[in-house]
């Protein structure tokens, strides 16, 4: 038996989707697991640690930490929003200045 899981393997373990998993891990609301930030994250979860944290989970912590978790994916979502509107009426406005100066 392996002595990892992939963020994959434990979302379907616990029928969440594999980006609720990684923002848990990130954030240290999953405690099962760490993140090694890079130009791709790269995410390591050691089996025993993951099978320990689920016999000893509480129900109602669980969905008060899954709560939060998605507020989190809300915010970093509107944030991205954000951050893609502004990036396109940079570009635009990037555009409009090229045309006056031909």
């Amino acid at each position: 038996m392996k002595e990892t899981l992939s963020v994959v393997e434990v979302a379907k373990y616990l029928h969440k989707k594999p980006e609720l998993i990684r923002a848990g891990i990130k954030s240290g609301v999953l405690p099962f697991g760490v993140c090694v930030e890079g130009k791709v994250d790269n995410f390591i979860i050691v089996r025993e640690r993951f099978e320990r944290w689920v016999k000893g989970m509480d129900m109602d912590k669980v969905a008060e930490k899954e709560k939060r978790l998605d507020e989190m994916l809300n915010t970093l979502q509107m944030q991205m929003d954000i951050l893609n509107d502004q990036i396109y009426f940079f570009n635009k406005e990037k555009n409009m200045q090229a045309k006056r100066g031909s």
